[in-house]
């Protein structure tokens, strides 16, 4: 493990220790047509310009999801250009890759959400005290060495690295068919 990873999780860890991140994730049942709201979804994309453009390629008829109109997107403002959607809610936020930090224009209501789908392949601490600190009753994530105390469902890659097929079951999830 390198030392920037190892940094990472020291920092998790001790959040979580101070209460700074909320881990109580409750545990669900998921039926065929996928999972209902009664409030928002927050869908996190990715940080990094590669990983953005496979998730906006994959998530592009999202507004043709049934409870799309509850879509709330947090996209980094550099790749606003690379992506539009007309009928959702977008939050813009800026991602400072020296300091590992994250601002962002509006505020995001911590009780507003019913699901938080965060597809990021990439470790950012910033993210896991965001997902950690919102209550909500379902989490979602790509399976990497940590999230597994964030997230109640999680998605691996193939034995390739590519994340399409972890972006499929998250649309199957939505109920996306």
């Amino acid at each position: 493990m390198n030392f920037k990873l190892f940094k990472l999780y020291a920092r998790i860890y001790y959040n979580f220790l101070l209460g700074k991140i909320n881990n109580s994730i409750p545990k669900l049942n998921i039926n065929s047509l996928g999972i209902e709201l009664d409030k928002n979804l927050l869908i996190i994309f990715p940080l990094d310009e590669k990983s953005f453009r496979v998730a906006a390629y994959s998530f592009r008829k999202l507004i043709d999801y049934q409870n799309s109109n509850k879509y709330i997107l947090l996209i980094d403002e550099r790749f606003k250009s690379l992506f539009y959607f007309n009928s959702t809610q977008i939050i813009y936020c800026t991602f400072n890759d020296k300091k590992e930090s994250i601002s962002y224009r509006d505020k995001i209501n911590n009780n507003s959400f019913d699901l938080i789908i965060n597809l990021n392949v990439n470790e950012y601490f910033e993210l896991y005290k965001l997902i950690g600190n919102i209550n909500c009753r379902y989490k979602v994530g790509i399976k990497s060495l940590f999230p597994s105390k964030v997230y109640n469902i999680e998605y691996e890659v193939n034995q390739e690295g590519s994340t399409e097929a972890a972006y499929q079951n998250i649309k199957l999830l939505l109920g996306y068919k």
